[in-house]
């Protein structure tokens, strides 16, 4: 994960600065940027704030603990795996890293593995929606249909595994034990056989938290989904407010609608955390309402104060999780 993250870290920072003078180049940004009112920076990093806690409750309510001290553990869980998250394509890295996260928090084995899978199922299920219905009702929007149709096969294919690790746990923790014993005796890899002879057993204890969430706290899932849709509002409700400050007032649908395709074109970016096309996103779905320069610096202050701080909070939060592994580890040696 550490070599993940460096590797991610420097390719986000090529794409960051990348985007910052691609949008700089527009003409008259700069005073564009000097126009943002004080009050809508700060209104930003609210929602930034408002959005990670947001995400932290979504966690805290799948773990079936909602405690102010369990959801601010899951908070920070939520931050160390969102730095991974958001400097790997597609966050591809963000489930091993929650999962790791989750576990350092306190929340162990399949129970983690069940809440990382059910919070990835509510994300890509209130993606779904939220394409859906900006297909709907942006109809002459290109390619959104294939964005659909790729929003409606991740929560499909994430619900088929869920069940049949639920229907055939031992069956399924068989076969893994297998494939990661042959790998292991091909790569001669002590650590890979040790996971091999707990996967039957991980396996089983995650059908187990799955199963109890799928079958008992469908409530539990439905409020997940609904905390997701909470924060991505609050990561994307900044776009308006910025521009309001800079003069340009947003009819309210006009806003939404376009909140949500920013989101929907950023979600399916392959650069880390969307980035670059998130801001080129704001420009193209906003045209319509404000000039280039005001858009130009609408993204670059939005991506400033809303993704900046979350990925440099991550990465603290990382940092101290990874000390502390090393620290106990240090302990058991001695």
């Amino acid at each position: 994960m550490v070599r993940l993250a460096l590797a991610g870290v420097t390719t986000f920072v090529a794409i960051v600065v990348a985007s910052i003078l691609a949008l700089g180049s527009f003409e008259g940004v700069p005073a564009a940027v000097r126009s943002v009112q004080w009050w809508a920076i700060a209104a930003a990093l609210l929602c930034s704030l408002g959005s990670v806690l947001a995400e932290g409750t979504a966690i805290a309510i799948l773990t079936g603990d909602i405690r102010h001290a369990r959801v601010l553990a899951a908070t920070r869980a939520y931050l160390a795996g969102s730095f991974v998250a958001n400097v790997t394509p597609w966050s591809s890295g963000g489930g091993p890293a929650w999962l790791w996260a989750l576990s350092r928090e306190g929340v162990r084995g399949g129970h983690a593995a069940a809440v990382v899978t059910g919070r990835s199922i509510a994300v890509v299920t209130f993606f779904a929606i939220v394409s859906l219905g900006s297909a709907i009702i942006a109809p002459e929007i290109a390619d959104l249909t294939r964005v659909v149709s790729a929003a409606a096969f991740a929560p499909a294919a994430l619900m088929v595994f869920a069940l049949l690790v639920v229907r055939y746990p031992a069956a399924l923790g068989n076969r893994i034990a297998s494939v990661l014993s042959a790998l292991a005796r091909l790569l001669h890899s002590a650590s890979l056989r040790f996971v091999a002879t707990q996967a039957p057993e991980a396996l089983a204890s995650f059908s187990a938290a799955l199963s109890d969430l799928w079958a008992h706290r469908r409530g539990a899932f439905v409020a997940s989904v609904a905390t997701i849709g909470v924060s991505r509002t609050m990561q994307l409700l900044p776009i308006p407010l910025l521009l309001l400050s800079e003069g340009h007032a947003l009819p309210l649908p006009e806003a939404f609608l376009g909140m949500m395709l920013v989101w929907v074109l950023a979600s399916v970016s392959p650069t880390p955390s969307g980035e670059g096309v998130a801001q080129a996103a704001v420009i193209a779905v906003f045209a319509g309402y404000a000039e280039a320069d005001s858009l130009a610096a609408t993204a670059i202050i939005w991506r400033a104060s809303v993704y900046y701080p979350v990925l440099l909070l991550g990465g603290v939060f990382f940092a101290r999780l990874m000390r502390q592994r090393r620290e106990g580890e240090s302990r058991s040696r001695a």
